[in-house]
């Protein structure tokens, strides 16, 4: 039998995929949606799985969306 477990982002995200898992955190990408902005996000799976939003814009400017991501072996995200 499979066993299904939920899980509570705080706070929520949109549209997350493009993910990878990395040094004790997920790191995803968005498209955003209910009155969020396409983002960069960092998941702490060890922390209640608190989400810290990265970066949602440039200089002001709303991305439109992004579909994928690769963390390194330094933490830069490409």
């Amino acid at each position: 039998m499979e066993q299904k477990h939920n899980v509570t982002l705080d706070p929520p995200i949109q549209n997350l995929h493009g993910s990878m898992y990395f040094d004790g955190k997920i790191y995803g990408c968005t498209d955003g949606g209910n009155e969020t902005y396409a983002s960069i996000v960092e998941i702490d799976v060890k922390n209640n799985f608190s989400v810290k939003y990265l970066v949602n814009n440039w200089f002001g400017h709303p991305f439109a969306g992004f579909n994928d991501l690769f963390v390194d072996k330094n933490s830069n995200i490409w």
